[in-house]
C-alpha cells in the first residue's frame, strides 16, 4: 500500500504537468522528520534561554545507506549510514547541525517481501552551531530506537496504464516507520541535550523515466 501510494503520487504529478517525459532517480536514503525539545539552559544556542529550560525544536535528518541496495532479499540485522542531522529550535535564529556516522541494529525482524524491523540506533560525529555571533564547532551523539515497515524493491519496475506510464529499476527496500531518541550536543565548551521523535522514510536505489500521453 505504501509503495503504491508513493508511486501513484509521483506519476500523478507527471500527468498534471502534461505530456512529456520526466526522468526520476533516488539514492538509497533514510529520512527522519520530527519534533522534540532542545535543552538550552547552558546557553549553547541562545544565551537568553540560559535558565529557561528545554524549548520546542524540530528535527531533520537524511542519511545515505550504501548497504541498502543489497538488502532486498536478505535478513541482515544491521545498517550503516552517513548522514546530516539538524536541530531547529522554534522561533530562534541559531541552529545545531551535525555530520554523523550511523549504525542501526535489528534484533527483531518479521516477514519477507513485506518486512517489519525494530531495533536501536546510534549516531556520532562533528557538529556546529550557526546564528549571529554563535558559530562554534563541537561533537554530537544520538541514540534511540526505530520501527520500520518496508517492502522489497529489487529489479525492473514498469507501469502501463493509459496515463501516465513509467519504466525503471530499483534495488533495496522502501518503507515507512517511526523513530524516538535523544542526543548530547557538546559545542563551544558547553553542553545541550536533545529529544525528538517522528516520521521515518526509507527510499531504495531507483532510476527510471515516467511519461504522460495526450488525453
Amino acid at each position: 500500500m505504501v509503495r503504491t501510494g508513493v508511486l501513484s503520487l509521483g506519476l500523478w504529478l507527471v500527468s498534471v504537468l502534461g505530456p512529456g517525459c520526466v526522468p526520476y532517480a533516488s539514492p538509497p536514503v533514510v529520512m527522519h522528520l520530527g519534533v522534540g525539545g532542545l535543552d538550552q539552559r547552558v546557553g549553547v544556542v541562545d544565551d537568553e534561554l540560559k535558565q529557561a529550560g528545554p524549548v520546542p525544536s524540530g528535527r531533520f535528518e537524511v542519511s545515505l545507506r550504501p548497504l541498502a541496495p543489497f538488502d532486498a532479499r536478505s535478513m541482515r540485522r544491521f545498517d550503516l549510514g552517513v548522514g546530516y542531522v539538524a536541530d531547529l529550535p522554534y522561533w530562534r535564529s541559531a541552529y545545531l547541525h551535525a555530520l554523523q556516522l550511523q549504525l542501526e541494529g535489528y534484533p527483531w525482524i518479521a516477514g519477507g517481501v513485506g518486512q517489519a524491523r525494530l531495533g536501536p540506533y546510534l549516531g556520532a560525529g562533528p557538529l556546529w552551531s550557526t546564528g549571529p555571533g554563535r558559530d562554534a564547532l563541537g561533537f554530537g551523539l544520538d541514540a534511540g530506537a526505530v520501527v520500520e515497515w518496508s517492502f522489497r524493491r529489487d529489479g525492473p519496475r514498469m507501469g502501463t496504464g493509459y496515463r501516465p506510464q513509467h519504466r525503471g529499476v530499483s534495488f533495496g527496500r522502501g518503507g515507512v516507520g517511526f523513530f524516538l531518541g535523544g542526543g548530547l550536543r557538546r559545542v563551544g565548551g558547553e553542553t545541550a541535550f536533545a529529544l525528538a521523535g517522528g516520521f521515518r522514510l526509507r527510499l531504495p536505489l531507483a532510476a527510471g523515466i515516467a511519461w504522460s500521453a495526450l488525453p
